[in-house]
């Protein structure tokens, strides 16, 4: 046996202690309730469903989505209209800082009962509700609504171009956050790029904005999410659009 066998030998008896094997094709899942091989190809059977508008965007967000190990190295394009209760919250260094709910949550598996994906998502706590009615709010939370994810918007000054250039440099915080997934598993963000115009001016012509998100459970100060975003290596990405 060759030290390639014998590595991929206790790689496989590794992740099945650890994860246990796929429901699906009976390999070692490689993270808890996830399978890269069978998750990359429902993933990939959904990429006609979508585009950012921009191929080296979709290219980066399909390569991590066949690639994912887990859903903290997961990419996803989520339309800006999936926001909700968008205000200020901080400004410092190059960036500027904001508060808001994603109504839909990020991948968390594949539920096999439903045949589809389970999202994390929160029970809502009334606060939300009462903030909708401040009219610096963007997007206000409909009253009806009941489930979301609080999160931190963090937008990025002086990179209104997204290239492969600026995308390649994203990819080493991607393979990063794996590693670091079993040391801090409670430990995820997700780092945002958005031009400041979305959330302050009503825009009369449609645009698409590509956004990394900062995502963090109900922040408890300004410092805590400043603090928050200085740690970029745990960080994966969420890509947002918005149609005007």
């Amino acid at each position: 046996m060759n030290n390639n066998n014998v590595n991929n030998f206790y790689e496989y008896e590794l992740l099945t202690q650890r994860y246990g094997l796929c429901t699906e094709c009976k390999q070692p899942n490689t993270s808890e309730k996830w399978c890269k091989e069978c998750n990359s190809k429902r993933l990939q059977q959904n990429f006609g469903n979508w585009t950012s508008g921009n191929e080296y965007v979709d290219k980066f967000i399909q390569e991590s989505q066949l690639k994912a190990r887990s859903y903290n190295e997961l990419l996803e394009w989520v339309p800006y209209t999936q926001l909700r209760n968008i205000q200020y919250f901080a400004k410092g260094g190059f960036s500027t800082i904001y508060s808001g709910i994603w109504l839909d949550g990020h991948i968390d598996y594949w539920n096999y009962e439903k045949q589809d994906w389970n999202r994390r998502v929160y029970k809502l706590e009334e606060k939300f509700h009462e903030e909708a009615n401040n009219p610096n709010i963007k997007n206000p939370l409909e009253s009806n609504i009941e489930y979301g994810r609080p999160i931190v918007l963090k937008s990025l000054d002086y990179s209104s171009d997204i290239n492969e250039d600026f995308l390649n440099e994203w990819k080493v915080h991607l393979q990063c956050q794996y590693e670091l997934e079993s040391s801090n598993p409670h430990h995820i963000f997700h780092v945002v790029y958005a031009k400041p115009s979305v959330f302050f001016y009503d825009l009369l012509q449609k645009q698409m904005v590509f956004s990394f998100q900062l995502v963090q459970k109900n922040p408890q100060s300004v410092n805590d999410c400043c603090r928050s975003s200085l740690s970029v290596l745990t960080s994966c990405l969420t890509f947002l659009s918005y149609h005007g």
